[in-house]
């Protein structure tokens, strides 16, 4: 059967990939990237933005980086073989952790779009929050939410991925200089440290406004479940995402690797 996209595309969905992207800019302190290319001065030439939703991460590069031709592909360009005439010095991902079937093979159009020296940079995250002080239980109605979803995943053959499970995968397939570097999004404002303080409210807010997205396709197709049944299970998990005494936080990582000038050794380090 073939995929069917699973979230709406529409202006309520557009405003929350906005909101997601100042989400995204806060977590790395307003960068657009840690790979080399996003330096200033960097010289990059051309840049690939895959997934890129409503464009915003494309628009702001170009913009910094007045030199460097920016095209994007849509969330249909990664299911299909890429045709672009020239190679790209650096491929971004954001957000794509649901939407590809075989990572090595994307990771293999990637480096075949790659010149030599270029890079791919990933920012993924876990759809599965957790809690360090076990406050978030099995009897939560978010954590049962997490693993419905989770299971549509798998069954619409569009599973999570564990994101450090990527970074064998990139070298695999060739990448050296692997780097990985974690992040966390709380979800709401309950942490102590004001950083992750605004960065929680971003996170909540996100949360809220993707919380149907997220759901009704995936619950429907998967599940065979009405829209009533999922507008019912949603209250209860609302009510969690409202809750501050469970200190539960989204784990993210930023990946980014280089493609070799020639075939050196393989290295992962972690920053």
């Amino acid at each position: 059967m073939p995929f069917r996209y699973l979230y709406p595309n529409d202006e309520k969905e557009n405003d929350r990939l906005d909101l997601q992207h100042n989400l995204f800019l806060l977590t790395l302190d307003y960068k657009l990237g840690l790979a080399p290319p996003n330096d200033q001065g960097s010289d990059v030439k051309r840049v690939l933005d895959v997934g890129t939703g409503t464009g915003l991460w494309a628009i702001e590069f170009a913009e910094e980086h007045p030199e460097a031709e920016v095209p994007f592909s849509m969330m249909s360009g990664i299911l299909q073989p890429w045709t672009y005439s020239r190679p790209f010095d650096y491929i971004h991902i954001r957000g794509m952790t649901s939407s590809v079937t075989d990572w090595h093979a994307f990771f293999t159009q990637a480096y075949k779009g790659l010149v030599p020296g270029g890079y791919i940079e990933l920012f993924e995250g876990h759809a599965r929050t957790q809690s360090d002080d076990g406050s978030l239980t099995p009897a939560h109605a978010f954590w049962q939410w997490c693993d419905k979803l989770d299971e549509c995943c798998k069954i619409l053959g569009r599973p999570f991925v564990h994101v450090p499970d990527l970074v064998p995968i990139l070298k695999e397939v060739g990448f050296v200089d692997v780097t990985i570097v974690p992040f966390k999004w709380p979800i709401g404002p309950w942490a102590k440290d004001p950083y992750y303080k605004e960065l929680g409210e971003w996170a909540l807010a996100n949360a809220f406004d993707g919380l149907e997205a997220w759901t009704m396709a995936a619950f429907t197709r998967a599940l065979d479940w009405t829209s009533a049944e999922v507008q019912v299970f949603l209250i209860q998990v609302r009510k969690d995402l409202r809750d501050m005494s469970i200190h539960h936080y989204c784990p993210l990582w930023v990946i980014y690797a280089r493609k070799p000038e020639d075939e050196g050794q393989q290295e992962v380090s972690t920053a």
